[in-house]
């Protein structure tokens, strides 16, 4: 770990020969690193998680000079003003698991600006030899370190339990999409933020992702690009309703069974407010009339399956059957079902 250990020292500005003398105390001049495992009430340095003591001693072998610290002493501490492993008075609290009066105290308040991690969060540092992000928040893994998450599609209370999903595996939760966002877990391909994340072929994942990763990240030691979490991308036709016209009674089959298959909805009913396309030969017929009075596109078959071929939904502009045409009249609340 010496290389991790010169990593850390290099970003807090720690010449890298004090690094090597094994001194205890990190200080250099008005610059100290205090780096505290946190031993929960009720429990000793021996009988802490597995986790946790692992942590402290590869701590200990990349010359962070750890200390143990009772949760009650924690509660006497004002942690100093900082984020992380940057220039200025340093406070690190290494905790597991992330409740506790200890944990409240030095989170609770927004005065407190210390370190929070978790032991596995921790160790990914340490084997990656990168530093602790600078994230004002508690990080219980490293599993999303360097990502940016927006969401779609879901509630006010789903969305800030996500959030704080991602926050404590090191990620970065964005309410708006930007250039900088790297994910983005939908629960519909219909949304703006979904259309953008498509052209800017940015991933799109279902919430069971971030959820999937958190579990994981409990106990190993993951990122979640890893491979075994692809299973979790949105399917190419989620919360997308397709209605058919026109068609035979196998074409309607296969197009049921892809639909189903990547995550849409068949229906045998045209509906104003559910149906989101109408797939149909040619513009004509009762359902393709209903449908251009109600602004439902009507596109040919090949549009659900070059959505299937390609992994995501598809823009319909080019796959209309009534292209060049003009709109009908204006959508009304009447007979709202075909």
């Amino acid at each position: 770990f010496t290389s991790t250990r010169d990593n850390i020292h290099d970003t807090v500005g720690i010449e890298t020969e004090m690094a090597e003398t094994g001194e205890n105390d990190l200080d250099c001049g008005d610059l100290t690193v205090v780096v505290r495992f946190v031993i929960p009430k009720g429990r000793t340095e021996v009988t802490v998680t597995e986790a946790l003591a692992q942590a402290f001693e590869q701590s200990k072998e990349a010359g962070l000079a750890p200390i143990w610290v009772q949760e009650q002493e924690v509660l006497n501490i004002s942690p100093t003003k900082t984020v992380t492993f940057i220039h200025g008075d340093l406070d690190v609290f290494v905790m597991d698991p992330f409740s506790g009066p200890g944990f409240n105290h030095v989170t609770s308040s927004s005065k407190f600006k210390c370190t929070v991690v978790g032991p596995r969060c921790l160790l990914a540092c340490l084997a990656n030899n990168t530093p602790v992000p600078e994230l004002p928040y508690p990080m219980y893994t490293a599993a999303m370190k360097g990502m940016i998450v927006t969401i779609s599609g879901l509630e006010k209370a789903e969305k800030e339990k996500f959030k704080q999903l991602v926050e404590k595996m090191a990620g970065i939760y964005s309410n708006a999409f930007h250039d900088g966002v790297t994910h983005l877990v939908a629960a519909t391909a219909r949304s703006q933020k979904y259309e953008v994340a498509v052209g800017k072929e940015i991933p799109c994942m279902l919430p069971r992702w971030v959820e999937e990763v958190w579990k994981v990240s409990n106990t190993e030691m993951v990122t979640a690009v890893d491979p075994r979490f692809s299973s979790h991308r949105c399917p190419a036709l989620l919360g997308v309703t397709v209605s058919v016209s026109q068609l035979n009674r196998a074409d309607k089959e296969l197009l049921k069974k892809s639909v189903e298959t990547h995550g849409g909805v068949y229906s045998g009913v045209l509906e104003m407010d559910k149906t989101t396309v109408l797939v149909c030969t040619s513009p004509a017929g009762d359902k393709y009339s209903h449908a251009k009075k109600w602004n439902i596109p009507c596109v040919t078959s090949q549009w659900v399956f070059d959505c299937i071929e390609k992994g995501y939904c598809l823009q319909t502009d080019s796959y209309r059957v009534d292209r060049g045409k003009a709109n009908s009249s204006t959508p009304t609340k009447q007979d709202q079902t075909m």
